[in-house]
């Protein structure tokens, strides 16, 4: 007899996707942001320690040593692409392009970009790049509340330390290219030569 008319206009409705942890078209919001990034980071830490474990048991074939450090490296490699890939989606919530992304690459400019992308909310309804996230569950709440609260005071603590102490930081500015030519002695202390 009576219809239950919704109180929320339809052009305020808004719809979710489905999430696809590997998309590089959908969009991020920050807590699942912050989230997808320490499940990243735990995993690829835990990863390399056990791969460099295994590399310096003395059971291991001094063969196979190189190898699972190589393997190392290529986790990093992995992390970092995965990294990008998230940026690329949190830029994509904020209706920029991903290719902006890179810019994490020019020093200086990174740190301006990580805040950027831990402070500035996503568009609250559909953009170019599709519908906002679903609600964000309890995990994400704690976890990725967590790291974006982690995140936030280690930025603001390198940027008082970067103009309390700038004598530190420029310090190891110069040294820095001499340290990559010292670098013959680290093949020393590779197993298997």
């Amino acid at each position: 007899m009576y219809e239950q008319v919704s109180r929320v206009p339809p052009e305020a409705q808004v719809s979710f996707e489905t999430m696809q942890a590997l998309s590089l078209t959908q969009r991020l919001n920050r807590l699942r942001f912050c989230c997808y990034y320490l499940t990243g980071a735990i995993i690829t830490g835990l990863s390399a320690a056990l791969l460099f474990i295994f590399s310096r048991a003395s059971w291991t074939p001094e063969s196979l040593a190189p190898l699972l450090l190589a393997a190392i490296a290529g986790l990093g490699l992995a992390f970092f692409v995965w990294s990008i890939g998230l940026m690329v989606r949190r830029l994509h919530d904020r209706d920029h392009a991903g290719w902006w992304a890179l810019l994490i690459l020019v020093p200086g400019v990174n740190l301006l970009l990580s805040i950027y992308l831990l402070v500035a909310p996503g568009t609250a309804v559909g953009n170019r790049f599709g519908a906002p996230n679903p609600p964000n569950g309890l995990l994400v709440q704690v976890f990725g509340g967590f790291w974006w609260l982690l995140s936030l005071l280690s930025m603001a603590a390198n940027i008082i330390m970067m103009f309390m102490m700038p004598e530190f930081f420029l310090q190891s500015w110069s040294q820095w290219p001499q340290s990559l030519e010292s670098s013959d002695h680290l093949m020393d202390s590779v197993p298997g030569d």
